[in-house]
């Protein structure tokens, strides 16, 4: 008799026999057959069962270990996955009046213009990532001796290539840019040359250069394109009441102007809308017989009554940014950067110190904002990136004079 085992980690261990039994044939004669038979007893019955038992805690043991491995992985891979976003999506901010950009970790930064008689400003990302708005002005008063700076929207890629204009204004203050959603327009504000001159709203075709100049009439500041490309959030100076704004929509062609709410003693500015198009932030300025504030505040986009998210006593550089995801706000609040929720509610302070620091701009993944700040101290401006929850401040430039950080929206 032979044996052979037969059982197996997941089902019941049984020993074949292989027997020769006799058996008569039709011719009479008894031959010896080969039969199998199934053991359930014995010496190796219970090693087999004790080979079962081992085989099955390796095989827990391998299971355990390959969920671990894969749970790290995936972790690891998320995290890589996020470093190497914030890291390889860039950081353009001005430094003594020339445009640079700089990786999310501070390192290969690269130098865009060249325009040691002018001034820059206004930088502002296209949509897609690839190409920088900015304002330039200062060449008459170089040139000339003139008092007027006459400025225009240029426009240059990420790589420092293709420098060009896209505007012929002329103007003496030009401010205030914002790119349509597909990136084939850009919105702005300039004020006529004079003492007297009051900012108007035009938007420029930027591929055609095709500059139009809408409701003239009007005096317009802050424009924000509306994340589906049909309206513009606009601040509109009621000249008649002074010290009273009205914070309102119009379509880019200029029809259907809207007014959502009326800001009294103090104005409005700084419209800027959630991602998802269904409200506006602003700032509203005031009153009381102690001080003067500034109001952080929200409206929804279909109109009804404004919403008082936080109030402030800074006037530097605290416009108000909504996060990537639409679930945090950033701001400014004595000198330092604070992020809220979108009803104010969780208000933390995420930035501290004796500095002065202003100009949040978040990063396109949300887990970071960069910000510029002021040492008095040697008079130094630099460029520094702080975590979201205040943790990780990191110092990235060193200045004299870096400023105005603007983190590209999204990875060409």
């Amino acid at each position: 008799m032979e044996d052979g085992v037969l059982g197996n980690a997941g089902g019941p261990c049984v020993v074949e026999r292989r027997v020769l039994q006799p058996v008569r044939l039709d011719d009479g004669f008894v031959r010896q057959r080969a039969v199998h038979d199934v053991d359930t007893t014995g010496e190796n019955v219970q090693a087999c069962r004790r080979m079962t038992t081992f085989a099955r805690a390796i095989s827990a043991l391998l299971v355990c270990l390959g969920v671990l491995a894969s749970s790290t992985g995936a972790a690891a891979t998320s995290s890589m996955s996020a470093r190497v976003e914030t890291d390889t999506t860039k950081i353009a901010f001005i430094r003594s009046g020339d445009i640079y950009v700089m990786n999310g970790d501070g390192k290969a930064q690269k130098r865009l213009t060249r325009y040691p008689l002018s001034y820059l400003d206004e930088v502002a990302w296209s949509p897609d990532g690839r190409k920088i708005a900015f304002v330039k002005s200062g060449e008459a008063l170089a040139k000339t001796g003139s008092n007027a700076q006459p400025g225009n929207v240029y426009l240059v890629n990420v790589d420092g290539s293709r420098m060009r204009r896209v505007t012929r204004q002329r103007s003496f203050d030009l401010s205030d840019l914002s790119w349509s959603p597909g990136g084939g327009s850009l919105a702005y504000t300039h004020r006529a040359p004079g003492p007297e001159g009051t900012p108007h709203l035009f938007v420029t075709a930027v591929a055609r250069r095709a500059e139009r100049g809408l409701m003239p009439q009007l005096i317009v500041t802050a424009p924000d394109w509306s994340p589906d490309g049909r309206r513009i959030g606009i601040v509109v100076d009621l000249g008649g009441v002074p010290g009273s704004a009205a914070i309102s929509t119009v379509s880019p062609d200029g029809t259907h102007l809207r007014r959502l709410t009326l800001v009294r003693n103090g104005g409005g500015s700084n419209t800027t809308w959630s991602p998802d198009g269904k409200t506006l932030l602003f700032l509203a300025g005031g009153c009381n017989s102690s001080s003067c504030f500034t109001e952080i505040r929200s409206i929804s986009a279909a109109g009804g009554n404004a919403r008082r998210l936080a109030r402030l006593k800074t006037t530097y550089r605290l416009a108000p940014l909504w996060s990537p995801d639409g679930q945090r706000i950033v701001f400014v609040r004595n000198d330092d950067i604070w992020t809220m929720n979108t009803d104010g509610n969780q208000q933390r302070r995420v930035s501290s110190g004796p500095e002065l620091d202003g100009s949040p701009s978040w990063s396109p993944d949300g887990t970071q904002i960069a910000f510029e700040r002021y040492r008095s101290r040697g008079e130094n401006y630099s460029i520094y990136v702080v975590k979201e929850d205040g943790s990780g401040l990191r110092r990235l430039t060193r200045g004299p004079f870096d400023g105005s950080p603007s983190w590209q929206p999204t990875r060409p």
